[in-house]
């Protein structure tokens, strides 16, 4: 999955898992929120899934980071609902590290602007030299979606300002 935007689903929940988690991969996403009663997971229903991996994602933390039903932020709910899991070079804007004692590996920045996007008032997602998510993925890439490749994908699909301008080519937002 590469995606940028404000949220996926109406209720403001980036991934969210009812039932089962089997063998998912999220890998290289960016997502941003604006306002609260945001979460990056959500998950009900512990799932029956053999591995569950979320590594080199560029969230905001919202008002819950990782949530289950019945449990807390982070290292409760991943080993509640995802035993086992994969949860590292994941970068968690206003996130709380300590909730996520269980996995290291992970970043968590004060705010958007010490994640170091170019510049995100145009909507400009991309990390400027400086920040710190440079190569800072396990796999030696930048954290989050890899901008370029969405850009390139989606030149020529009625998009209009991919390089610029009020609305970007990366610009997802649902409301």
């Amino acid at each position: 999955l590469y995606n940028i935007g404000r949220y996926f689903t109406s209720n403001r929940r980036t991934f969210q898992y009812l039932n089962q988690s089997i063998d998912h991969t999220i890998d290289h996403n960016t997502s941003r929120f604006f306002s609260g009663g945001d979460t990056v997971i959500t998950a009900d229903s512990a799932p029956s899934g053999t591995t569950f991996t979320f590594q080199n994602n560029l969230n905001d933390r919202g008002s819950f980071g990782v949530l289950g039903t019945g449990t807390g932020d982070g290292n409760a709910t991943l080993n509640t609902f995802f035993p086992g899991a994969t949860y590292v070079a994941n970068a968690q804007v206003a996130g709380v590290s300590a909730n996520y004692s269980s996995y290291p590996g992970n970043f968590f920045p004060a705010n958007e602007a010490a994640v170091g996007f170019v510049d995100a008032t145009n909507k400009d997602w991309h990390l400027a030299a400086s920040s710190t998510l440079n190569n800072a993925g396990n796999d030696g890439l930048d954290v989050g979606a890899d901008i370029d490749t969405i850009e390139s994908a989606v030149t020529g699909c009625g998009y209009t300002g991919v390089t610029s301008g009020a609305q970007r080519a990366t610009d997802y937002e649902t409301e």
